[in-house]
């Protein structure tokens, strides 16, 4: 089964001019790259968290423009310059976006896109998943086979990646999250970190992820006037980590 993508859901946004800087949530984002293998960032509509994760990318980029088309990207797959974080002395890290939307609950077409965006950093990652996902029927894809073979291929991938799955909370389907939940538990721990942007809580055991220091949390969870760029001093119950909110 072929599925057509539409290459647009694979543009980083540009980033906006006179914001509100977030340091210290730009910070907590490069901490989470070497602290855990996910990030979740969930609020309401309109607290930023699109503009943040752009925000955060062109910070590391130095600018540099990233809505380019992705045919070009995979045209100049020896030359990631435009993709990638080439800062001195540290390993080349890059950036793989995906905006999502309702019809991405169809589970080929959800996998189909996930490799389109490791394919933008990883070219030759994927190959042997996409051609599981057209030789199989939607309710009999064999979603762990395809994510082994997806996992150690990025496993073996020398420069580390993040992902970004933008508008996660538009994902429902029990047999994706099965899939998100059997790649998480199964990544390396150092190599591909994943970032949701999400509206709500994804159906996941978050708590055991707390408990094995797996994910960072960025969270609207304050009043909205307090919701700046500076850190946020929140009282919160004794057992619950402060958890950052969002602008």
């Amino acid at each position: 089964m072929t599925v057509p993508l539409l290459e647009t859901k694979l543009y980083i946004p540009a980033a906006r001019s006179r914001l509100v800087p977030r340091p210290r949530l730009i910070e907590r984002l490069d901490e989470s790259i070497h602290s855990a293998k996910l990030t979740l960032i969930s609020a309401p509509a309109g607290f930023g968290k699109t503009t943040l994760l752009s925000e955060w990318i062109h910070s590391r980029m130095g600018n540099e423009k990233l809505g380019r088309s992705v045919g070009d990207m995979r045209a100049r797959a020896g030359d990631h310059s435009l993709a990638l974080d080439s800062r001195p002395g540290g390993p080349t890290l890059g950036f793989s976006w995906l905006s999502l939307n309702a019809e991405d609950n169809e589970p080929t077409r959800f996998w189909a896109y996930v490799i389109a965006a490791l394919q933008t950093a990883y070219p030759h990652v994927g190959q042997g998943a996409l051609t599981a996902l057209r030789a199989s029927q939607p309710r009999s894809l064999p979603v762990e086979l395809l994510l082994t073979g997806l996992i150690n291929e990025v496993a073996a991938e020398s420069n580390p990646l993040v992902l970004i799955l933008d508008d996660f909370h538009l994902i429902d389907s029990a047999q994706i999250h099965k899939g998100i939940v059997f790649l998480l538990d199964h990544l390396p721990d150092q190599g591909m970190h994943i970032v949701f942007s999400s509206r709500a809580n994804p159906p996941w055991p978050l708590a055991r992820r707390r408990a094995r220091g797996e994910m960072t949390e960025l969270r609207a969870s304050c009043p909205r006037e307090m919701l700046c760029a500076r850190p946020a001093r929140l009282r919160q119950p004794p057992s619950r980590p402060l958890i950052p909110c969002l602008k």
